[in-house]
């Protein structure tokens, strides 16, 4: 009997291609590499933003303003037998002569007006019907110095508080994007910068840094240019004389010599007072002690302030007490007032107010160091830093006469 058998027959298949071993290892080291090159190129990256931004921060050089002393009166010696005649001659000048000498003031506005700029900012908003549009402003700026990395500009900061985009003209009519630097809201001026490398070299030829003058050597009938915006409008002039160099404006932990003029104010008036020297020796402001100068042009003094150009230029924090305050007058000592810084004001949650100084107080001493008029309070401050905890000496007076009073607290920075 014949049996039959079946077999099954195999046949061996080979794996697939991407199962077999030496590619799944291939694949693996391709993911590893990709991963790795993501990973490496991130880091590269992120290290090339960081080298380049150290290297800025390095190649920035800060800016120094040097500052003006008020002169000392020295006595001169006379002989008591020697009579000087003082002669004055009257002359009439021809119209010759007037326009010769109009031109040579245009002369010397011409050489300052590459010293200055004009601002722009825009705002970018929508209207009723959900459609775009577009806002500008302008300002008149000034050059105040270069960083080795930026040119930095002084300008108004209301202008450029909340913009969207700030662009620089220069006197070429050139246009050069430009942002927000460090401001101060109490003078209500800002710097803003913009990069060396955006500013073609013909540009660079053309502009310079503004040469600032000594405002304390300023007295009543000096004449001065008024340029910028003198009259609201781009690049326009007036000239005029000094009626006053004598007026103080109390600021929050400052005083300032207020500059006023002759020349009638527009509306969007503003820019810098120069000498005839080519020299600025004031930057027109927009806020006044009375009404009764609104009508006229009038400027910080350009000493007062040049400090804190300083300050906004090397992007330092302004540090904040929040006193309003007045140099105690010789009349007052005589009356019995000690001598320092008599205080007029406390601003509301102040770190003055938080330390316990109370209008009335007067301040003598800061850390340690002698207050004896407004200007040494603020240079003093000026010195110091945000967040700083800080001691204050100071007398008040109470019904057995001035009491002394020590302070602390810890000082901030104005927003």
């Amino acid at each position: 009997m014949n049996e039959e058998f079946s077999f099954m027959k195999e046949k061996i298949k080979d794996k697939p291609f991407y199962k077999k071993k030496w590619v799944q290892i291939l694949c693996n080291t391709v993911i590893v590499a990709v991963v790795f090159g993501v990973i490496s190129a991130f880091v590269f990256f992120k290290m090339y933003d960081w080298i380049e931004e150290k290297q800025a921060r390095e190649a920035i050089q800060d800016i120094e303003i040097p500052k003006d002393q008020p002169d000392e009166e020295v006595p001169v010696e006379t002989d008591s037998e020697s009579v000087t005649e003082q002669v004055i001659v009257e002359a009439e000048l021809t119209l010759d002569e007037y326009e010769e000498l109009y031109s040579q003031m245009r002369v010397v506005a011409g050489n300052v007006s590459k010293a200055l700029v004009t601002v722009t900012a825009v705002n970018n908003d929508v209207d009723w019907f959900n459609e775009e549009y577009e806002n500008s402003g302008h300002s008149a700026g000034m050059i105040i110095g270069d960083n080795g990395v930026e040119l930095l500009v002084l300008t108004k900061y209301s202008l450029v508080e909340a913009s969207d985009g700030i662009s620089v003209t220069f006197i070429d009519d050139t246009m050069a994007n430009a942002v927000l630097k460090k401001y101060d809201v109490i003078t209500n001026l800002a710097v803003i910068s913009v990069n060396l490398s955006d500013i073609s070299d013909d540009t660079k030829e053309e502009i310079h840094r503004a040469i600032l003058g000594n405002s304390m050597k300023l007295e009543a009938g000096t004449p001065v240019i008024a340029l910028g915006r003198a009259d609201g409008s781009a690049e326009s002039m007036k000239i005029g004389t000094l009626t006053s160099t004598q007026n103080k404006q109390s600021a929050i932990d400052a005083e300032y010599t207020i500059l006023v003029t002759d020349m009638m104010k527009n509306i969007g008036s503003d820019g810098v007072l120069i000498n005839l020297d080519g020299q600025i020796v004031g930057v027109i402001q927009e806020q006044h002690l009375s009404a009764n100068m609104d009508h006229v042009i009038s400027a910080y003094g350009i000493s007062d302030i040049k400090s804190l150009l300083e300050h906004l230029s090397n992007s330092q924090d302004i540090a904040y007490l929040g006193i309003k305050g007045v140099t105690v007058a010789q009349e007052a000592l005589r009356q019995g007032v000690p001598s320092g810084v008599y205080v007029t004001e406390v601003i509301m949650n102040s770190p003055a107010m938080l330390g316990g100084i109370q209008t009335g107080d007067v301040i003598q001493a800061i850390n340690g160091q002698k207050i004896t008029q407004m200007s040494e309070l603020t240079a003093v401050l000026e010195r110091l830093s945000n967040r700083q905890n800080t001691s204050l000496e100071g007398l008040r007076l109470t019904k057995d006469g001035y009491k002394k009073i020590n302070y602390l607290t810890s000082l901030s920075v104005l927003e």
